[in-house]
């Protein structure tokens, strides 16, 4: 009895803990890619909200002051999410995609010569990051979840690696 209670306790703090957070999201890696991708959401507490806000992506690998690969954000329209599913669109504008008189999306040119995985940007439709993570389970800041990247192109090719995740929640506004 007294573990089931001390179960609940802890799991009621936690679950506490990161509706209280000022802000909250994820860093993950790819040790093998040398990639990182952090994903951090929108906060607004009075009204239990969490929506995403940027994701940043960075290669490891790169000198410093040339790690970012890509920054999307929700308020340029290019950053969605689904629970801890983060989706970008790296070939989309505000208010929707570009397309042509195809009805096809087309490839942003300044994104040509940066890559990520096997990809060149200006080819993928959409990236998507999976984090095993449910905010009715929540987890200690610096928790260890598994993630997967997924990348599909414009030709509908799917391209994926495993990451691991690290749960971030900032608990102080500076």
């Amino acid at each position: 009895m007294k573990l089931i209670l001390n179960s609940f306790a802890i799991s009621f703090l936690l679950n506490f803990a990161s509706q209280s957070a000022f802000a909250d999201g994820f860093v993950c890696y790819s040790e093998a890619e040398q990639l990182q991708i952090q994903v951090y959401n929108h906060r607004s507490p009075s009204e239990g909200v969490r929506s995403p806000s940027v994701m940043i992506i960075s290669d490891l690998g790169a000198i410093l002051g040339e790690q970012t690969i890509a920054k999307f954000s929700s308020d340029k329209g290019e950053l969605f999410a689904n629970g801890a599913r983060y989706f970008a669109r790296p070939n989309s504008i505000l208010n929707g995609d570009q397309i042509n008189d195809d009805h096809q999306v087309e490839a942003r040119p300044e994104l040509a010569e940066t890559f990520l995985l096997n990809n060149s940007m200006a080819n993928l439709l959409e990236l998507s990051l999976s984090v095993d993570f449910s905010y009715e389970n929540p987890v200690e800041n610096g928790e260890t979840l598994d993630g997967v990247l997924e990348l599909v192109s414009l030709e509908g090719d799917l391209e994926w690696a495993r990451m691991s995740c690290h749960r971030y929640l900032r608990f102080s506004e500076d």
